[in-house]
């Protein structure tokens, strides 16, 4: 009930900011003699501007527009709008031009995947992660100088905010450093306050560290024309997709879950994870494998392949669409198994993740050729 004894709204409202905002919305779509909605109205207002000084960023943003214009009163294309803000702002065209990827709407229909409204940080979580993968991929693989890089891996080793081996960066990359600290600064901010919030923050750091170091590798090998076998490729590149890292991103943006005991269970499914990886890798190389050749990169799972068992071009592509739906069986088998933490937790983690790569990589790679099915996807 939102009213006291005397008719009042209850002064325990005034700390549920995303309530009152809520309150605050539906008193815009009264009616002449709704009166209730007019007092609803004037008890929002009164608290609304003090609370968004004290909640968390992403709610704060909300509440300031919402006091602009409530979305009822709205261009529903603006309201949108306010979700792809933070994008806008980041300037990346001007800080990082030309060599990143600038694809928002790829990557904001990965996100679409986390559809229900109770997952929506972890829709904002990804945006962010996502948006800081892609530059942090393109910078290491397609730009950055192999000692640029090892810079770059060194300085987020070490985790220093104010690390002066800064200094000596270009400015394209000191913008990527201050970028990327700057997100995990509004992760914190988000959920620092919260039971195992700071814990789950330092696990994906510390798989953010171990995401840099297969980077660091993959250019090591990269630089020289470097072919390892098959499967040293796999535990390194497997790491470099970012899968791994996306599940830990994923449980940190999760509300309402015990972060630790959902850290250790991600942990036990070695297996699961390992496949999903490679699900996600394999079918990345394959789809990239002659812009990859073009640029005389040489290091991928097609090459290693070919070289660990001596086949043909086209045999191991035959051998690798094998082994993915090989993959998938196991997957399949993996996911029956027994959990132990609470089924939406597996759903949210493996399962719509999984879905996600699966769109990703059905038919071509829909990230580096944008012409491909997900251009067709979001225009539906």
């Amino acid at each position: 009930m939102l009213l006291g004894d005397h008719g009042e709204f209850k002064e325990c409202l005034t700390r549920d900011a995303k309530g009152i905002l809520s309150l605050y919305e539906a008193a815009h779509m009264g009616t002449t003699t709704d009166y209730i909605l007019d007092e609803a109205l004037t008890f929002t207002l009164n608290n609304l501007e003090s609370l968004s000084c004290t909640c968390k960023p992403n709610l704060s943003r909300l509440i300031r527009n919402s006091l602009d214009l409530p979305q009822h009163k709205n261009m529903e294309i603006l309201v949108a709008e306010e979700f792809i803000r933070w994008y806008k702002e980041q300037d990346f065209h001007s800080k990082l031009a030309p060599y990143y990827r600038d694809i928002l709407v790829e990557l904001d229909l990965h996100t679409l995947t986390y559809l229900e409204p109770k997952l929506s940080r972890v829709s904002i979580f990804l945006t962010k992660f996502y948006t800081m993968q892609i530059i942090l991929d393109d910078t290491c693989d397609r730009y950055a100088s192999f000692r640029e890089v090892e810079i770059l891996v060194d300085i987020f080793g070490r985790w220093d905010l104010e690390d002066h081996a800064m200094d000596g960066l270009p400015d394209y990359l000191k913008s990527v450093v201050k970028f990327v600290f700057g997100t995990f600064q509004e992760f914190e901010r988000e959920i620092g306050s919260e039971l195992g919030g700071l814990y789950s923050l330092e696990v994906t750091i510390e798989y953010f560290k171990i995401y840099m170091r297969s980077n660091l590798q993959l250019a090591k090998w990269a630089s020289v024309d470097h072919l390892p076998s098959f499967e040293e490729y796999l535990d390194v590149a497997g790491i470099e997709i970012a899968v791994v890292f996306t599940l830990a991103c994923v449980l940190m943006a999760m509300e309402n879950i015990c972060k630790e005991e959902a850290y250790e269970w991600l942990k036990s499914r070695e297996k699961l994870v390992r496949a999903m990886t490679t699900k996600a890798r394999v079918p990345n190389d394959m789809f990239g494998y002659e812009d990859d050749m073009s640029r005389g990169y040489l290091t991928g799972s097609v090459n290693c392949y070919k070289k660990q068992y001596g086949v043909s071009e086209e045999e191991a592509f035959r051998k690798l669409r094998q082994l993915t739906a090989e993959i998938d069986k196991m997957m399949d088998e993996e996911l029956l198994k027994p959990i132990n933490v609470p089924r939406q937790v597996l759903k949210v983690v493996m399962i719509d993740t999984l879905r996600a790569i699966n769109v990703a990589y059905d038919k071509r790679d829909g990230f580096n050729r944008r012409d491909g099915h997900l251009k067709n996807i979001t225009s539906m």
